[in-house]
């Protein structure tokens, strides 16, 4: 985690607003870990000499009331610039040679799209996973909708995408619909076989026709271009680009579609490794159980015998009784008997004692946060939470003393949100609410251009959650009548709008815009990595007015 310039025990309460992120730019630290037994004495020389200490057993420190020897710092700095040259320390780097990948093994960077009904389906995992994150699939699914998400994940291309596809008998108001779940805004044309026959665009058809008539009078059944299967992203980059085309049909021998290339994706390509699931083929991605309902044990071996083996236990409140714990015990058993490793995932809590309990009984990734989620109101239903950073600060030191992970859930509304999540030792970080406003998400696409358009999203423990994961079920006791009557619990928002944002409004802007930042905050600590960040970052403790300072001001 980072070295921090407050002490935590002090500010138990630090959100994403309270933290600042300091430059860092620690050469001798990083030249200590690789230079030899000369090199090393070299320096300690002449640091004492230009901290003035004759005794060898002092400490070498230095603060702000050192007085120190000028001209010695500066032979100092000489001494280990020379040696951090000869050990190719500290060169310049752009954000882009940051390696995203972080610890643990689940995915190729550290977004988890959270497992929220209205934004997280099949084209949702999909999408986060090509470009190298990870998806979290709902818990209330039935066994059939998880049967089929796992076969959709496992036929998907790593490199394409899924195509909208059309036929001659597509109605225009069909095609418009299906262009609300993808961000380019074309679809390939396909004859009863599966043949491309063609491709058409948002443009190829004029204001005013009537939507209830087909599409074949539209389809550009001639000047579109393809490209065969197999071809990369960079040569598909290079086509497009004499051709002044931005979308690109990949096309088998015999003309059947392989999937699609549009020009901003296949960009995303140079720089995200897609997420596959090596056991299985395809892409991977996390499946979801309720901690404490729908019998848990029961719903993980049924993902165990579709192959699956990315888990997450997921309830409120972790921390409570017995029975959840015991969960991640039967779960680990189960898994164990079958001779599998799973990567199994339990929260979500807030205490340094409730992350050791969870890794004691099994589980490998802790989810972190009550409360800081846009959608969630349980702080101010119950009064029950903590704020974000420090939960994640205090969770994250206990997870790397027993070699587990922590997944930061909740709270992230911009960029740097992450950075700070990850300079405070999470490894991963859990996103709902930007997500849900995004092509890909599972909810219709409503609004206007005049006025935006968005998607409604609601929260996993609000009322129109409880009630739908509990529609039709035979109530026989009396807290069931009561509650069908009164109404069931709220601890979350039931519809928000989350408007589209420009150049974030498709799965892979977005995750590239909240990647992105941290990466650079990463160039700021003088760290190649997402992995090496936390420990070279230094967090710092501002005032209201400091954060506000550090905002985007319009008016001057």
């Amino acid at each position: 985690m980072a070295q921090l310039l407050f002490n935590k025990d002090e500010h138990p309460d630090a959100t994403f607003n309270d933290i600042f992120l300091l430059p860092n730019n620690d050469i001798q630290k990083k030249v200590l870990k690789v230079a030899t037994d000369e090199e090393r004495m070299r320096i300690q020389a002449a640091c004492r000499k230009y901290l003035q200490i004759t005794d060898e057993r002092q400490p070498l420190v230095e603060n702000a009331d050192t007085e120190i020897d000028f001209p010695a710092y500066q032979e100092y700095r000489s001494v280990l610039l020379e040696i951090a040259e000869l050990h190719k320390i500290g060169g310049s780097f752009s954000r882009d040679d940051v390696d995203l990948k972080p610890r643990g093994g689940l995915s190729n960077t550290p977004l988890i799209v959270a497992n929220m009904n209205n934004v997280t389906g099949k084209r949702m995992a999909e999408a986060i996973a090509r470009v190298g994150g990870i998806a979290a699939v709902p818990q209330d699914k039935t066994d059939e909708e998880l049967k089929s998400i796992t076969e959709y994940m496992r036929t998907r291309h790593d490199v394409y995408e899924t195509p909208i596809t059309v036929t001659e008998d597509t109605k225009i108001h069909e095609f418009h619909k299906l262009l609300t779940k993808r961000s380019h805004n074309m679809a390939v044309a396909v004859d009863a076989d599966g043949t491309l026959i063609g491709v058409l665009g948002k443009k190829d058809i004029p204001d005013g026709v009537n939507n209830d008539i087909s599409v074949s009078a539209f389809i550009r059944r001639e000047n579109f271009e393809t490209q065969p299967d197999g071809i990369g992203p960079r040569a598909a980059i290079d086509y497009m680009d004499e051709k002044h085309v931005s979308y690109l049909p990949i096309v088998t021998g015999d003309k059947k579609v392989t999937g699609v290339l549009p020009l901003m994706d296949a960009a995303m390509r140079l720089r995200y490794n897609p997420n596959l699931d090596t056991r299985n083929g395809g892409l991977r991605a996390l499946y979801t159980i309720g901690a404490l309902n729908k019998n848990p044990i029961d719903r993980v071996k049924y993902l165990l015998d579709l192959g699956v083996y990315d888990i997450l236990l997921d309830t409120a409140n972790f921390d409570q009784g017995i029975v959840p714990y015991r969960n991640i015990e039967k779960v680990r058993n189960i898994a164990e008997q079958r001779g599998v490793d799973i990567n199994l995932m339990a929260g979500n809590v807030v205490t340094r004692k409730a992350t050791r309990d969870i890794l004691a009984a099994g589980a490998k990734f802790v989810k972190v946060g009550v409360g800081p989620g846009a959608m969630c109101t349980t702080r101010m239903q119950t009064g029950v939470g903590r704020p974000q950073v420090s939960a994640v600060l205090e969770c994250a030191e206990e997870a790397n003393k027993r070699g587990g992970f922590v997944v930061a859930d909740g709270g992230v509304t911009h960029p740097r949100d992450v950075a700070i999540d990850l300079a405070a030792g999470a490894d991963y970080i859990m996103v709902g609410s930007l997500f849900a406003g995004t092509y890909e998400s599972p909810s219709d696409l409503l609004g206007d251009e005049k006025n935006g358009f968005y998607k409604v999203n609601y929260g996993m423990a609000s009322t129109r959650a409880s009630v739908l994961r509990t529609f039709g079920q035979q109530r026989k006791t009396d807290k069931e009548i009561f509650r069908a009557i009164v109404g069931q619990r709220s601890e979350g928002i039931s519809e928000s709008r989350v408007y589209l944002k420009p150049n974030r409004e498709s799965v892979a802007l977005l995750h590239h815009d909240l990647l992105d930042g941290p990466a650079s905050s990463s160039g700021y600590a003088n760290a190649l990595s997402l992995q090496e960040f936390p420990n070279e970052a230094v967090m710092g403790i501002q005032t209201t007015s400091g954060f506000q300072e550090g905002t985007a001001k319009e008016k001057f």
